[in-house]
């Protein structure tokens, strides 16, 4: 059984690696790039393919971590009558836990917005006319959404090592 527990943990750790490196690879590389004037042409074409793929390959991330999150709890002790009774909130690790669980849950809802709604918009908007005031705004709500979650993963990688070396 230990050696599920660690192949949990390692899909677990490996997800947020390629979810938040993922992101971070398009927020500090791919846009920037396709910002410059000779790579512009083809910029709302390749952010609309990149976004659609990554929507995938995050959304299978997502997945996997609710997935193993939820095995690692219960094998570290914690079941559903903890969840509900309180008691897996109590304690540092309780803090802790709770704190990641709150920004996990507005990691989910973010990128739902934006990965089946202002993200497809942009894009829409991008490919139509890419100098329209409309298209701009959108993609500019959609890079802020981006960082914003990019953000707040890097909050809950803080809240996961402080969970499990004791609690905040």
């Amino acid at each position: 059984m230990h050696a599920v527990y660690i192949l949990s943990v390692w899909l677990h750790i490996v997800s947020v690696a390629v979810w938040l490196g993922g992101s971070l690879f398009l927020a500090l590389v791919v846009v920037p790039v396709l910002r410059r004037p000779e790579n512009r042409d083809g910029a709302a074409q390749l952010v609309y393919a990149a976004g659609v793929r990554f929507r995938a390959v995050g959304w299978t991330c997502f997945g996997i971590l609710v997935a193993t999150g939820i095995y690692n709890l219960n094998h570290r002790g914690n079941d559903w009558s903890y969840l509900w009774s309180g008691l897996l909130w109590q304690g540092r690790q309780g803090r802790a836990l709770a704190v990641k669980l709150s920004l996990v849950g507005a990691v989910l809802v973010i990128s739902f917005i934006h990965d089946w709604y202002i993200g497809p918009k942009a894009s829409e908007k991008l490919l139509a006319d890419p100098t329209s005031t409309e298209a701009q705004k959108l993609r500019k709500v959609a890079s802020w959404i981006g960082r914003a979650n990019v953000l707040l993963g890097l909050a809950i990688v803080v809240m996961a090592a402080l969970f499990v070396r004791g609690g905040i």
